[in-house]
C-alpha cells in the first residue's frame, strides 16, 4: 500500500497528472503487479485451517484475474501513449535502462496472459476436462473429483512460473 502511495502520488504531482493516459500505466502496474499479484499468491499460499483449499484457489483466481486486468489495461494505456506520441513501442531510441524495462515488460506481459490461461485452465477445464468426473451415478450421486496426471503437471508449472514472473514484475 505504501508503494501505490508513492507511485500514485508522483503521478498525480508530476507535470500532466492524471490527464495523460501515460500517467495510468505506473499507477495500474503497481496495482496489478504490488497489490493484487501479491494479494493472489498470499491467498494461495497462506491458508488458514478454517479455508478450504478449494475456496482458497478461487479466492487467488479472482485477485489474479484483477491483477491481469490491471496490468494488460496499464500496458494499454502505455501503447496508446506511445501511439499518441509517436514514440516506439520496443523502447526504440531511449535509454538503455528503459530499453531493458521495455523489453523485460513485454516478456512479463506475455508470460502473465499465457499464465492467466493456464490458470483458468487448471481450475475450470475450459481446455481439455481438467476435471474429470468418475463414479457420477453409482456411490450414492456423489461426484468425486480426481486430477489427470496432465493437470497435476500443469498446477506444478503453474505454481512456480507463477513465482518467478511476480519477482520479475517486481523488479522491473
Amino acid at each position: 500500500s505504501v508503494t501505490l502511495f508513492v507511485t500514485i502520488f508522483f503521478t498525480m504531482s508530476s507535470s500532466p497528472g492524471l490527464g495523460s493516459i501515460f500517467s495510468w500505466h505506473p499507477i495500474l502496474m503497481t496495482l496489478g503487479c504490488c497489490v493484487f499479484m501479491t494479494e493472489g499468491m498470499l491467498a494461495y499460499v497462506s491458508r488458514v485451517p478454517e479455508v478450504s483449499r478449494a475456496a482458497a484457489r478461487k479466492k487467488h483466481g479472482k485477485y489474479q484475474v484483477i491483477a491481469l486486468a490491471c496490468v494488460l489495461f496499464g500496458y494499454m494505456s502505455i501503447f496508446i501513449s506511445h501511439e499518441n506520441t509517436g514514440k516506439s513501442h520496443i523502447g526504440k531510441g531511449t535509454t538503455y535502462s528503459r530499453g531493458i524495462h521495455v523489453f523485460l515488460g513485454l516478456i512479463i506481459l506475455i508470460l502473465c496472459v499465457v499464465q492467466g490461461v493456464f490458470g483458468i485452465e487448471n481450475i475450470s477445464g475450459t481446455c481439455d476436462s481438467i476435471l474429470s468426473v468418475c463414479n457420477t451415478q453409482t456411490q450414492n450421486t456423489h461426484f468425486k473429483f480426481r486430477y489427470t496426471r496432465r493437470q497435476v503437471k500443469i498446477a506444478r508449472w503453474h505454481g512456480t512460473l507463477g513465482r518467478y514472473i511476480f519477482f520479475a514484475a517486481l523488479g522491473n
